[in-house]
Parts: structure tokens; sequence; C-alpha cells
């Protein structure tokens, strides 16, 4: 019945069926906003913005992340970014801020849940984007994002973290980097070249 009135736009009834046999009502109110947004071509993305969440912040809890999914869809970036803000699982927003290629926003919001593993796919899914130098000046003022490269390169990308200590003009670091890998090598002349800073 619910999915019925759903489909015929009838949010409104469907609510308070919800309300009355006690089911959530976040399906209902997700849809409703995801038509609000197809719908709504005349309205700028704040004005839209602004109508959407008063009404969906009298439901707390809702995921934003279908309804923000469904503005990227329709090209309203703006309205997607302002959405996400208010998404409650990080887990959900990052992949979402990843995918419209809002990778600073993406790590930030990362960096805020503490979730290692978050940052970590996220730092893996910014290395695939450009340069290594374009990566690394993305993250050069966040320590955490800088600590945990260092300790993924440590067991993943040698050569990336040598890249990112040079970059970072930590010569101690480097240095040790790479006697600890010439000291690796097997004849002396391997050792020498892999001393060689050129």
């Amino acid at each position: 019945l619910i999915d019925r009135l759903i489909n015929r736009h009838h949010h409104l009834l469907a609510i308070r069926i919800c309300e009355y046999l006690r089911i959530k009502t976040d399906r209902v109110l997700v849809h409703w906003a995801c038509a609000k947004i197809e719908a709504s071509q005349d309205e700028t993305d704040r004005e839209l913005a602004e109508k959407l969440l008063q009404k969906l912040q009298e439901f707390p809890g809702i995921s934003f992340k279908e309804i923000s999914l469904t503005a990227f869809h329709a090209h309203r970036i703006q309205l997607a970014t302002m959405l996400l803000e208010y998404e409650p699982k990080a887990a959900d927003q990052v992949p979402i801020l990843l995918g419209m290629q809002e990778t600073d926003l993406a790590l930030t919001k990362a960096i805020e849940s503490r979730d290692t593993d978050l940052i970590y796919r996220t730092l893996v899914s910014m290395r695939g984007n450009g340069a290594a130098k374009d990566f690394f000046r993305m993250i050069v003022d966040k320590p955490l994002a800088c600590n945990l490269l260092v300790a993924y390169c440590k067991e993943q990308d040698p050569e990336l973290l040598k890249d990112f200590y040079y970059f970072m003009q930590w010569s101690d670091a480097a240095g040790e980097k790479l006697i600890k890998e010439a000291y690796k090598c097997k004849t002396l002349a391997e050792r020498m070249h892999g001393l060689d800073f050129g």
C-alpha cells in the first residue's frame, strides 16, 4: 500500500499511514525529496535545499545519501553537496563526494569521522587521480592524513613514500628510507644505485 501511494506521489497520505501503523517514514520522505528535486528545475539549489531541509529536519536520523545522489544525477552539484552535509554517516558521505570530484571535502569528512579505514580508502582513491605532487598538496595541511599515508606507504608503496618525503622536505626520513632500501639490496652496485639521490 505504501509503495503504491509513493509511486503515485501521495506522500502526505503515505506518511500519515506510516505514522498510524508506527512504521518508519524514511522511505516515503526520501522518495518525496527525490521527486521534488526532479520536478523543481526553476528553483535555485539554495532555495530547493532550504525547502527540503525545512521538511526533512522534522524527522531526525534520515539518510540523505539517495537524495544527494538524485541531485548529483540531475547535475545539481551544489545542491548535492549541501544535502550531504546533513548525511549522518561519513561512510555514506565520502564515496559520494569522491564521485563528485569533491576530494578535499571528502578527505575532510573522512578525517572528521576518525575512521582510519575510511581515511585510507579516501587517500587511495585520491591518489589514483592525477600526479603525486598534486595529491601531496591536497593533504599537506592535514597531519592525520599525512601520518596515515606514511604508514600505508611503508607497507604498500615505498616509492610513493620516498616521493612524499622529498615533497615534504623531510630529508632525515628520506635518507633513512634510502639507507634501509639500499641495505636490502644484494650487491654493492645495487646498494650504491639505491643510495643515488639523483
